[in-house]
């Protein structure tokens, strides 16, 4: 190589050298500062649900929905399953009374407290205590499952001994007795979708009542921590079966509608529960 053709390989690459130290330069100091300033301003004017928020309630808030967003795809609700499934079917066609369950119980407010979760508890005890008993003499009538039963009821009863009330206090709680009939397959799966389906979103309420509340398994969330890591595995298991009754002659009709039903007499239910009043009083 000549004298001269060194130089300008030198000088290409000094150059070179150089733009790409200018443009790392400009990156770090234009557009990284200008995206944090903007990020900063961001996080300090974002609002939930209409209420300014700091910076820390707004992470909380971000871990929040990351962690729903996260447990919503894993559980196969927004992983672009088959959109005729029985399972998305079922989401979709059960989506409004679902919602109308939800603003009932209203554990999502930022205002609930431990006095409010213990009432809300006590709707959950009065509706779950004849479900299940419902349930377990249908599957044990003529139904066994691929799959046991949980004892749910019994997870909210240690809940609301380990919050104050006493075992008298339970038995004075009322029973909801306008709830679904049970008398066939597409009854019990209609029903097993609402009641195993909040387990599943007790994985996101878990750790809310966790930092909110300062309630953990032992003190006052076993219902919401339901199987913990296991929750998952055992949806997984339920809805396959679910998905898998119309093939065996089921009828996806009269199991979407039981599901209905099922949200619709647990709404009802959390209404009278609380007598109309709001939650809080």
């Amino acid at each position: 190589m000549s004298k001269n053709t060194s130089k300008i390989v030198l000088w290409l690459f000094v150059i070179n050298l150089g733009i790409a130290f200018g443009a790392g330069r400009y990156e770090h100091t234009i557009v990284v500062s200008r995206f944090a300033s903007k990020s900063k301003v961001k996080r300090q004017k974002a609002k939930v649900k209409g209420h300014l928020c700091d910076s820390a309630t707004c992470d909380d808030a971000f871990r929040e929905w990351r962690s729903l967003r996260h447990y919503l795809y894993m559980s196969g609700t927004e992983s672009g399953l088959n959109e005729t499934s029985l399972r998305q079917r079922l989401k979709r066609e059960t989506a409004a009374v679902h919602r109308r369950l939800e603003a009932e119980l209203g554990l999502l407010d930022p205002s609930l407290d431990v006095h409010r979760y213990v009432r809300v508890l006590g709707a959950f005890y009065g509706f779950y205590v004849p479900v299940e008993i419902d349930v377990s003499r249908l599957v044990a009538a003529e139904l066994p499952l691929g799959f046991p039963l949980r004892a749910r009821a019994e997870l909210i009863e240690r809940d609301l001994l380990a919050l104050g009330l006493s075992p008298a206090d339970l038995t004075a709680l009322p029973l909801c007795s306008d709830r679904p009939e049970l008398s066939c397959v597409e009854d019990l799966a209609g029903c097993l979708y609402v009641l195993e389906g909040a387990c599943l979103g007790g994985q996101v309420l878990s750790p809310l009542l966790q930092r909110r509340l300062g309630l953990a398994k032992a003190s006052g969330a076993a219902f919401f921590a339901g199987d913990e890591e296991g929750t998952l595995h055992r949806w997984t298991v339920i809805v396959a079966w679910l998905d898998g009754l119309p093939r065996t002659g089921a009828s996806s009709a009269k199991i979407i509608s039981a599901a209905t039903t099922t949200f619709d007499a647990f709404a009802r239910w959390a209404a009278v529960a609380r007598e109309g009043l709001p939650w809080s009083i």
